[in-house]
């Protein structure tokens, strides 16, 4: 869930699912960006819940991030 300054929050013990624009802005990046990581392996596979809401784990993405952090 993206707070109205664009930062995505964290709830302890709650793993949200965040849009495709809600995971690029956690990853500092541009959709267009996010999505061509997504296709090239470098980001996990959405969760579907349903054919045009695709979905991403908060806690899939924090160990991608930390990998593209430390490859900088």
């Amino acid at each position: 869930p993206l707070h109205k300054s664009g930062v995505v929050q964290h709830i302890p013990g709650i793993d949200p699912l965040l849009t495709a624009r809600e995971a690029a802005a956690f990853r500092r990046q541009g959709v267009s960006t996010f999505w061509r990581d997504v296709k090239e392996g470098r980001v996990p596979a959405p969760i579907r819940i349903s054919p045009k809401a695709p979905r991403w784990r908060l806690s899939d993405l924090c160990p991608t991030r930390t990998q593209g952090e430390q490859a900088r």
